[in-house]
């Protein structure tokens, strides 16, 4: 198999949750709910995906990314835009 496929299988998912947000700069999202996957894409505009390790990732107007949980990350408008809100775990 190849990596996603991988990855896909590997989750064993017990809920899902579906989050749209339609924000105006400056904005940032910690993302800390502890989920093994999400799904990010950008509709309009663009985001950053910063993780915690690692180097920041652009989204532009429809890409869409996976990003392997549980660990935390932020996404935003800017890498160094604060984040506003903190999405728990429940």
């Amino acid at each position: 198999m190849d990596p996603l496929a991988d990855l896909l299988d590997g989750v064993r998912a017990r809920s899902a949750a579906f989050c749209q947000a339609i924000l105006e700069p400056p904005w940032s999202l910690r993302i800390a709910d502890e989920a093994t996957l999400a799904l990010a894409t950008a509709l309009r505009g663009h985001a950053w995906i910063v993780p915690d390790v690692g180097e920041p990732v652009l989204m532009r107007t429809g890409d869409v990314t996976i990003i392997k949980g549980p660990k935390p990350y932020t996404i935003g408008d800017d890498p160094a835009t604060p984040p506003e809100v903190i999405v728990k775990p429940g």
